[in-house]
């Protein structure tokens, strides 16, 4: 709904308009304002890294990758961004991975195997306290928070995201920088259409607005049949 966009507007006779632009232009040239990846070609063809306020939906096959890639886009975040720069200078910067479509146990033990807590078999490392040191040691310079939810699929809508938001920064410590949500076929849209297709795109764009309202970057994916793949 774009009436909860509540954004204000910049009226070029204003008489704050130059010190509006100003702190436009100087967040425009902030590289601290980008997550980058952890790949550099990527960062360059995103112009520097996800940005704030924007949502990136990747596209593919079913089985072709795309959890595991929405995966590998949180921890990038957490190893390659320890310069960002969050809205509040006190709080540290938080990921929230939020996902319908794998549970929780699931993603847990493809994160250990990413970070390589896996034994010469491929499975996890037996000794809890040797898989987690993995895990502790790969992101052991990070100031990020990670947050892991699940819901099960159509429980929640996109404007549910803003109080999970919320929720997660009451304490003052930590502000949401980033969203991975896997996936979009998995929820309805603020205010369903009846037509699935439609309703996808309405998703993206409930989202969109989330993004930015709260100044926060969303990285998200769906799936294509054979035919559009081809």
């Amino acid at each position: 709904n774009a009436n909860n966009l509540s954004t204000p507007d910049i009226d070029f006779k204003a008489n704050n308009f130059h010190e509006v632009m100003k702190k436009i232009h100087k967040n425009l040239k902030n590289p601290k304002r980008f997550i980058k990846t952890g790949i550099k070609r990527l960062n360059d063809m995103l112009g520097g890294g996800f940005q704030p306020g924007r949502i990136y939906v990747l596209l593919g096959l079913s089985g072709g990758f795309k959890s595991a890639m929405l995966l590998n886009c949180l921890y990038w975040a957490a190893k390659y961004n320890s310069d960002i720069e969050c809205n509040d200078q006190g709080r540290k910067p938080l990921a929230l991975y939020l996902t319908m479509e794998n549970d929780l146990d699931e993603s847990i033990e493809r994160t250990f195997a990413y970070v390589g807590a896996t034994d010469e078999k491929g499975d996890t490392i037996s000794n809890f306290d040797s898989a987690f040191e993995a895990l502790n040691s790969e992101l052991n310079s990070s100031k990020w928070g990670l947050n892991f939810k699940f819901r099960p699929k159509y429980s929640i809508i996109p404007s549910d995201f803003d109080s999970i938001i919320s929720e997660i920064e009451a304490d003052g410590e930590y502000e949401v920088k980033l969203i991975v949500f896997d996936y979009l076929k998995r929820i309805n849209p603020d205010i369903p259409t009846g037509d699935r297709r439609v309703d996808l795109g309405e998703v993206v764009n409930d989202f969109s607005l989330l993004c930015k309202r709260r100044k926060i970057a969303m990285v998200t994916a769906t799936q294509m049949n054979s035919t559009a793949y081809k």
